[in-house]
């Protein structure tokens, strides 16, 4: 590693994230314990609590790599396999995770992996996002936000182009501040305090994210739901496409994802690495296909046409402190049934990041999204909240396109109403769209009950 964290360099990484009921997966260890025990464990409780996990299977002593061998932050680890699991056909769809101990630092580590149903047992399928944390992942001495020096000083200029599933999970809460290292036994899905909550209501079938490019279409069709939330900002444009053509098939769609398909990465080494270029220009790819530069998504496509999501140039607005409180309009809505919310009342104070999309109130009082390519008559606004005007530019308002120009958001943007629950058709499909990880992140004291009713009857009339 370019810079040494001698008491994190223990870990593991296994040669994919979504295993089929039946089907085997590898994982690749290192401990500098010779050898040691090791078990499956189960997401089944409430995150943070110790009934999250319940064990499985015990998988007995096995013997694993060094961890002092350096990693390629771009190449991965290629440690020798570790042991080999048959996923027991019985196995219930779900997030699991292989845990085995550690001799320095923490005491435990984990490699999480999900289980997939080979044949639908209900009608909602749930994306867990593995493709953000890759992104962050610092493990080797880089990720896509930065790396280190041999000083050991973090220089977001060093950002990798290309960062490896082959090593273990080794991630920095934020990008600026690469210092602090999160515990390895910390579970990297923004969205799994819902998961959990929805699971306890729901029989919900699980996928990774990044697997949706090689299952496919037709996997998809297998469910009458599929559930997107959290934070989920990578994404390939064959995810996206088969997203569109689910929905545009007949399938529904819950989206609540934070900075939803900001990027639009690529696999490569046979989908153990992902690519990305914050300058489309720097991607081999730029001269050649279009269709397959890996960059940022509004560079290549309007994400809002379709699926109402306002990226603000790809890179979510990052000003969601400055909305004001989502307010109910359409009371009488079915989303809205047996809630007893009227119209003008506040919804949540909890604000949302890249969701929703501009819009207008035309003389009929009704509203219709004006930063997007969706005709009025297939939208249902359900909640807005008012935006200040803005006189400054922002950053991340910077959008480089494929022509190689610079196109800067609107510097003024007058002050209007930016829609952040909705309901859209789209070809015999239904999208119910809403705030980010704060709609779907508990309070202290749970989910406000009104907010939770919300939420089922949309899961439960999108699933029938």
């Amino acid at each position: 590693m370019l810079r040494v964290y001698p008491e994190y360099a223990e870990g593991g990484y296994a040669d994919r994230r979504t295993v089929l009921q039946g089907a085997d997966i590898t994982f690749y260890l290192a401990s500098a314990l010779s050898c040691f025990p090791a078990r499956i464990l189960q997401a089944v409780g409430k995150p943070g609590t110790a009934a999250h996990f319940r064990p499985v299977m015990d998988l007995g002593e096995m013997c694993g790599n060094s961890p002092d061998i350096w990693c390629s932050p771009q190449w991965g680890c290629q440690w020798k396999p570790t042991y080999t699991l048959t996923v027991p056909v019985e196995w219930p769809s779900g997030y699991y995770i292989l845990q085995f101990p550690a001799q320095r630092g923490p005491k435990q580590r984990q490699v999480d992996f999900i289980v997939a149903e080979r044949e639908p047992a209900g009608r909602v399928l749930f994306l867990v996002d593995f493709l953000t944390a890759q992104a962050y992942n610092v493990y080797g001495g880089q990720s896509l936000y930065g790396g280190f020096v041999l000083s050991g000083a973090w220089v977001a200029a060093l950002k990798a182009t290309q960062v490896s599933f082959r090593r273990p999970l080794l991630q920095s809460p934020s990008y600026a501040d690469a210092d602090r290292i999160a515990d390895p036994m910390w579970t990297p899905h923004a969205e799994e305090p819902f998961r959990a909550w929805l699971a306890d209501r729901f029989k919900v079938a699980y996928l990774s994210n990044d697997a949706l490019e090689e299952f496919g279409l037709e996997y998809l069709k297998k469910y009458r739901l599929v559930v997107i939330a959290g934070v989920q900002e990578y994404w390939t444009q064959p995810m996206v496409d088969h997203l569109e053509a689910y929905v545009q098939q007949g399938g529904n769609l819950y989206l609540s994802a934070t900075e939803f398909a900001f990027g639009i990465i690529r696999f490569e080494q046979d989908r153990q690495a992902i690519q990305f270029y914050y300058d489309p220009r720097n991607d081999p790819l730029y001269a050649v296909s279009t269709d397959r530069v890996a960059t940022f998504s509004a560079s290549i496509s309007n994400l809002e046409d379709f699926f109402g999501v306002s990226l603000e140039q790809g890179k979510g607005l990052g000003i969601s402190d400055q909305f004001e409180p989502l307010t109910v309009v359409n009371p009488a809505h079915w989303a809205y049934g047996q809630t007893g919310f009227s119209a003008g009342e506040v919804l949540t104070p909890i604000r949302g990041l890249g969701v929703g999309a501009w819009v207008r109130r035309g003389e009929d009082g009704r509203y219709c999204i004006v930063s997007a390519a969706i005709p009025c008559e297939q939208v249902e606004v359900l909640a807005v909240a008012s935006y200040p005007p803005l006189d400054t530019r922002f950053e991340e308002d910077i959008d480089i396109r494929l022509d190689g120009t610079l196109d800067y958001a609107t510097a003024t943007i007058p002050e209007t109403t930016f829609a952040v629950v909705a309901v859209i058709r789209q070809g015999e499909g239904t999208l119910f769209v809403a705030p980010g990880v704060w709609w779907n992140s508990p309070h202290p004291n749970g989910y406000d009950s009104r907010i939770q009713t919300v939420i089922e009857n949309v899961i439960r009339r999108l699933s029938q």
